[in-house]
């Protein structure tokens, strides 16, 4: 089809885009209490995906996408463990047995 250094060139401007697509994102989960907007299961999807496709860049032998995966997949641990760290922070503020809609419980009886 194309040439290596085309096919080459164009993965790797695609795996670099992919890497850094996560950097923002990490950069502002780096101060507590910023992940409550973020979704864990999109978070975690994100990750398994980047886990699997890691594999089959490494199976087919494409060095580009298996480095390009597990630097993703490590941009999203890193992420995974800041939600980790605002739930434990608010866990230790609110107590373990406060839920987050005890008002609206309070409010009904």
């Amino acid at each position: 089809m194309g040439s290596g250094i085309t096919e080459n060139t164009l993965g790797l401007v695609a795996a670099i885009l992919s890497s850094v697509a996560a950097a923002p994102q990490l950069y502002k989960v780096m101060t507590p209490n910023t992940t409550q907007d973020l979704s864990f299961w999109t978070i975690l999807i994100h990750f398994i995906a980047a886990i699997l496709w890691a594999v089959y860049g490494f199976l087919i032998e494409s060095f580009i996408l298996f480095i390009e995966c597990i630097l993703v997949a490590l941009l999203y641990v890193l992420i995974l463990l800041a939600m980790f760290r605002d739930w434990r922070l608010n866990q230790a503020i609110r107590g373990p047995s406060d839920l987050p809609n005890d008002s609206i419980v309070e409010r009904q009886v």
